[in-house]
């Protein structure tokens, strides 16, 4: 009878090991990203980013190709600790993007933009101004463009500018209206959600850490096209590391941000399964 016990117990901690560990393809990410890059669904031989959501095509390299990584991504606020493959520039000639035709077409009001990122380091040295991150921009950026910068040489705050196709100027977001500072040798989850002529709120690690209202309008009606590592400017790139970026054509809520964090990188497994293996001890 103890052995039946016994049979009967690792029968159950399997089964609950494999409803707690969710292997790749039960993960689930919220359907409908415009842009999806996931570099865990890439290769070292590819020379170009494969775009996976609902606009198609790939993020082909610039100059050279950023170079391919992979081992643990670790976000202890988030409980995270994963195997995971990840895009490093190594040199500032190394970004994704390209000429409109070549590279994903957005056409966005409302928005969200998502990504999983790590500073390596202060801007490279023979470069004049602090570093580009990523943008997107129409075809003339003097139309419409959102470009996220480094607030200075060695520092992890951001900027970003936002510019609608009806406002002259746009508006640039400052440090303390974004509230994102992407430390050193640190992976993060960062989050824009745009609602267009109302505001903009960005999140960090699950957490809204800014609000602003906004009185910039993107106009659906002229497509976009995403640059990475850079906002479209030559010697002005990002020493950093990208994993994953999507892109949505509706604001997400919170919860929603979460359930694509955690999704993708699995947050609570092993403090649900200790407590179950526990209970079943006991009974």
């Amino acid at each position: 009878m103890k052995y039946i016990n016994r049979i009967a117990v690792f029968s159950v901690v399997f089964v609950l090991g494999l409803t707690c560990f969710p292997t790749t393809a039960q993960k689930k990410v919220l359907p409908g990203a415009i842009i999806h890059l996931d570099a865990s669904e890439q290769n070292r031989r590819e020379i170009v980013w494969r775009n996976l959501g609902v606009a198609g095509g790939k993020m082909p390299a610039n100059d050279e190709v950023p170079e391919f990584e992979e081992g643990k991504i670790r976000i202890p606020a988030l409980g995270i600790n994963e195997d995971a493959k990840w895009y490093t520039a190594t040199r500032k000639s190394e970004t994704f993007g390209g000429p409109p035709d070549l590279v994903p077409k957005m056409e966005l009001e409302d928005w969200t933009m998502e990504v999983l990122i790590r500073r390596n380091g202060p801007k490279w040295p023979d470069l004049v101004v602090a570093s580009q991150v990523l943008g997107f921009r129409a075809r003339d950026r003097e139309l419409q463009q959102f470009q996220v910068s480094l607030n200075g040489p060695d520092t992890g705050e951001l900027i970003a500018r936002f510019k609608g196709r009806a406002n002259n100027k746009g508006k640039w977001l400052i440090p303390e209206d974004l509230g994102i500072d992407i430390k050193k040798k640190e992976w993060h989850w960062i989050a824009f959600v745009f609602t267009n002529q109302k505001s903009v709120e960005t999140y960090q690690d699950g957490e809204k850490v800014g609000m602003v209202e906004m009185d910039q309008d993107f106009d659906p009606e002229e497509p976009m096209w995403l640059s990475i590592f850079t906002s479209h400017d030559r010697d002005r790139n990002f020493n950093g590391s990208i994993a994953i970026l999507r892109i949505y054509d509706r604001p997400l809520s919170r919860d929603e941000l979460l359930q694509n964090i955690t999704g993708k990188l699995s947050v609570e497994p092993t403090d649900k399964l200790t407590t179950t293996w526990a209970r079943v001890k006991a009974q």
